[in-house]
């Protein structure tokens, strides 16, 4: 057979694949996966070398080393054009005493250090969307100011992020954001001496000790979401920092205590407040030395214990306005009125008038995290939405809640069950132009007939969608966006060719 017919053949399947995908009313996938997705080919091969810098000058022997077709290092060093580690797939890298630089899109299979930074305190330092894997510390800092560590995978380290522990000088502004921790056997988060920083969104899941945070101060946690880990948050002589608005769900170990969502030791002046804690052994535990801290709004339901309290009575922590569900186990010295949720006692002894009952609280409203136009060829436009939502009541694959979508152009409502992290994709193409008004709820499916099973609704409009009959000549390129999407159909037309 010819070897162009054959070629016309192949590429006509993967063409009627996708337009079949394309007139469909509406095309939902979704994103599950927690191991390494990472793509070999996004990366360039790197794997003998493992990246050493000490000093401004070890960077030249990097900027000359040309692999790839490129060199190894960009950039000249300074803040307006820093250097430039990218698209690598390494050992590692170790940064000693050097600074104005980015590390960003690399994956880093080191069993040792992925990424360690020395003494570097001056200068811009970022981390972005890159890959630990396997290590035994992912990223670890020692006597480091002012960097931010943002959008970051972290897979099968023993120490996902940690800050060095034998160090008597603080590390100041470290911003670790949008980060992802997947089975941490140790720690997710270990912060030594670290002062004026924050941890905000990440998520860490099935992990040892989730964040760790020991001789740190005026420091904050926020909106983080903590999913089977053998420990939740734990401050150890910490003080005036604060945890706001985390999800911390399901941390259970076999200790004779158990194990708490939030654990204070010794830490002073610190604020706990909006959080959601559940099924956990301990909900909240304060230790002695534990004194003036201040908890308040949070959600404590089917835990072991919602609280306990190891301090003295004079050691006065303000507990307010805390919702307290029900317990796997009664709280002792009657805080809580009835078996029914209340709330907890105010610091003088009064109660909130404004009690909830709801055994099941309803989903959170869904977020919309991200719209993108993912192809556009003659006003044909298909476009990914990712919305994230929470309800950690019954959290997770195959336990809660659905993410519902109506595109509001008449076709059929679409539902997906979220990833571990509350995220949902959905792609549509809309048949007539207009401009859509699309209605996003989350449902639980826990059958508790006492429940709030449906969330508030996001709502918002559309950017116009719009679809038209195909031209001829669109069918040679329509060719050339699969042969991008399939490059192995590519290098087989090539081959036949």
């Amino acid at each position: 057979m010819n070897k162009k017919i054959i070629s016309l053949l192949l590429a006509g399947m993967f063409l009627l694949t996708g337009l079949t995908a394309l007139s469909a009313v509406g095309v939902s996938t979704q994103m599950v996966n927690n191991s390494v997705n990472s793509n070999s080919e996004d990366y360039d091969d790197l794997t003998d070398c493992y990246i050493n810098v000490e000093g401004m000058d070890g960077w030249q022997i990097y900027k000359d080393t040309i692999r790839a077709g490129r060199p190894v290092v960009t950039g000249n060093g300074f803040s307006d054009d820093p250097y430039v580690i990218e698209g690598w797939k390494l050992k590692g890298v170790t940064l000693k005493n050097c600074y104005n630089f980015i590390i960003k899109k690399c994956w880093m299979i080191n069993p040792a250090n992925g990424i360690n930074l020395i003494n570097i305190k001056q200068g811009s330092k970022r981390i972005s969307d890159c890959v630990l894997d396997g290590c035994s510390n992912g990223i670890q800092i020692d006597r480091v100011n002012d960097i931010v560590i943002e959008g970051c995978k972290f897979y099968d380290c023993d120490f996902a992020f940690k800050s060095f522990e034998y160090t008597m000088e603080y590390s100041n502004n470290v911003i670790i954001s949008d980060c992802e921790i997947h089975n941490a056997e140790l720690y997710g988060i270990r912060l030594y001496r670290v002062k004026d920083s924050e941890v905000n969104d990440c998520s860490i899941i099935n992990s040892g000790d989730s964040i760790y945070f020991s001789y740190v101060k005026s420091s904050k946690i926020n909106n983080c979401k903590i999913l089977n880990c053998e420990y939740g948050i734990k401050f150890e002589k910490v003080e005036n920092s604060e945890i706001n608005d985390c999800r911390i769900f399901n941390c259970k170990q076999f200790h004779t205590v158990g194990t708490p969502g939030v654990h204070l030791m010794s830490s002073s002046s610190n604020v706990i407040q909006g959080c959601d804690i559940t099924e956990c052994d301990i909900g909240i535990r304060l230790q002695p030395e534990s004194f003036t801290n201040r908890i308040s709004s949070n959600n404590l339901y089917y835990n072991g214990q919602n609280y306990m309290i190891s301090c003295p009575s004079t050691m006065i922590n303000t507990w307010t306005g805390n919702y307290w569900q029900e317990e796997l186990n009664p709280p002792k010295g009657g805080l809580c009125r009835n078996s029914r949720p209340c709330y907890l006692a105010n610091s003088d002894g009064s109660y909130s008038a404004d009690i909830v009952d709801g055994r099941n609280l309803q989903p959170e409203k869904p977020t919309l995290l991200s719209r993108e136009l993912v192809y556009d060829y003659d006003d044909v436009k298909l476009l990914k939405f990712e919305f994230s939502s929470n309800d950690f009541n019954n959290f997770g694959p195959g336990n809660g809640f659905d993410i519902k979508v109506d595109w509001g152009d008449g076709t059929k409502v679409e539902t997906e069950e979220p990833n571990e992290m509350g995220k949902a994709i959905f792609q549509h193409v809309f048949l007539k132009e207009n401009e859509y008004t699309i209605t996003v709820t989350a449902v639980d499916r826990n059958d508790d007939p006492d429940a709030l099973h449906e969330s508030a609704p996001l709502v918002f409009s559309n950017t116009k969608g719009t679809i038209k009959p195909m031209p001829v000549n669109a069918f040679s390129s329509l060719i050339n966006v699969f042969l991008t999407r399939f490059p192995l159909l590519s290098r087989l037309m090539n081959f036949l060719n």
